[in-house]
């Protein structure tokens, strides 16, 4: 398409319900509406309930109904991510007002006909946060709320579900490194009209609207009025979550290692299975004790909303807490470990890591010489035609590499090193190999977006 260049406007819109105490401090929803007509649930579902929130919150007031919240609402519509970009970008001074976010995007999926679920992409692991349990609670308690119940238990059918932080949309842009604020994404997905023509209102549900409205009002209201008492009862909520992720790694742990017998490519192969089980362990052990951190800082991050000294000492008790349990978990996958190659007659070996690359990437520590998310546009421009195939093939290889490049960019901090970083992007994800994430950076550095120190 041959289409011209030219100078034009950016329409960015943002309203805000001020608060009556903290009125700096911002509690933030935000929805885009960018693409062509009809999108009705992308992502005029998300745009047209975030009005229907703001409408909601004000009357309510107006009724006597609930009091005005301590902290301001902030509610934003944008193009998706360039409007982000240039709202932050205007607004420089407001991300560290902003003390959480969600962003509502295509919310509104008869699940049925579009075949989706209700899913909370979480902040990343580079920015862990007491969100991701409470936006998820509400989510369960919705269905106690919307749904009636039998002798055998609930009957709703709606589905919902949580996973790894995947981008893709608005929170992304606020959840980058350089930004810092903790931000959810509520996305009904997959669905089987995103981005063509049949994306029309009979694909919309209202029970879908009312949920997911409720969800976002409930949290935005409680978040924009909690002090000491809700961030004890928040932490509390994320220790005892954090402590059943951190055993459910564990028992994953060990479920694999007897997975690896059952390995017909290792079947008569005692030395490769016994290499095998050792780099299982060497994995998991690595992700245990990335939860161990993960979890303190998810606890620890409930100080933004509220900070007592009695409060302080919860949380140290509480990530006490998770350092038990995460030395338990993993001495039991070394006693794991032990069993299995005692049961099968095997030698380990001492080590499977390759050490001369494991030095290499300890040496090198990358700091990012840019603001914001990377676009791989930029890369493509900036690499000839027959450099930027390998990100082709990448993506073939490593399905979630591009996802692991936002998390490398953001646990980049002018102090981890690459073996650092590397070990956080594998225990979030899947295992990395060091050599493509050496080769993404040093294409970087050719780029000068990254420097090596």
């Amino acid at each position: 398409m041959d289409a011209p260049l030219f100078p034009s406007n950016l329409d960015v819109v943002t309203a805000t319900v001020p608060g009556a105490a903290k009125p700096d401090e911002e509690v933030f929803l935000i929805a885009h509406l960018c693409h062509p007509k009809p999108s009705a649930n992308d992502n005029a579902s998300g745009s047209g309930l975030l009005l229907e929130i703001a409408r909601t919150i004000l009357a309510l007031m107006a009724k006597g109904k609930i009091e005005r919240p301590a902290r301001t609402i902030r509610f934003i519509w944008v193009p998706e991510t360039f409007g982000s970009i240039a709202f932050l970008h205007g607004h420089e001074d407001l991300p560290p007002k902003l003390v959480a976010g969600i962003n509502l995007d295509m919310v509104g999926q008869d699940q049925e006909l579009c075949k989706s679920t209700l899913n909370l992409d979480r902040t990343p692991d580079s920015l862990p946060s007491y969100l991701n349990d409470f936006v998820f609670s509400l989510m369960e308690e919705s269905v106690k709320e919307f749904d009636s119940s039998s002798a055998f238990g609930s009957t709703s059918t709606f589905r919902y579900a949580t996973g790894a932080f995947s981008g893709g949309s608005d929170h992304a842009e606020f959840l980058d490194s350089t930004i810092g604020v903790p931000c959810v994404m509520l996305l009904q997905w997959p669905d089987l009209f995103y981005h063509t023509s049949m994306d029309t209102i009979d694909k919309v549900s209202p029970d879908s609207l009312k949920r997911v409205g409720w969800i976002a009002t409930v949290a935005a209201l409680t978040l924009a009025s909690a002090g000491a008492e809700e961030a004890f009862l928040l932490a509390t909520q994320t220790a005892s979550r954090s402590i059943g992720r951190i055993e459910e790694g564990g028992r994953e742990a060990v479920e694999m290692l007897f997975e690896k017998k059952r390995d017909q490519k290792l079947k008569d192969k005692p030395e490769e299975l016994a290499k095998e089980l050792v780099k299982t362990a060497h994995r998991y052990d690595n992700k245990i004790e990335h939860l161990v951190w993960r979890e303190q800082e998810a606890v620890r991050s409930v100080t933004g909303v509220g900070e007592t000294q009695e409060l302080k000492t919860l949380l140290d008790e509480y990530c006490a807490d998770i350092v038990d349990v995460g030395k338990k978990e993993r001495a039991e996958l070394l006693q794991a470990l032990n069993f299995v190659a005692k049961s099968w007659a095997l030698k380990l070996p001492a080590t499977v890591e390759a050490e001369d690359t494991k030095n290499e990437l300890k040496k090198l520590v990358p700091k990012r010489l840019f603001k914001g998310t990377l676009d791989f546009i930029a890369v493509r421009k900036g690499l000839s035609e027959e450099e930027y195939e390998w990100y082709r093939e990448i993506d073939e290889k490593d399905r979630e590499f591009y996802r692991k490049a936002a998390e490398i960019m953001n646990f980049m901090d002018g102090k981890r090193s690459l073996h650092e970083i590397l070990k956080a992007v594998s225990a979030e994800y899947v295992e990395t190999d060091p050599e493509n994430v050496l080769k993404f950076l040093r294409d970087l550095e050719k780029m000068s977006l990254v420097a090596f120190q």
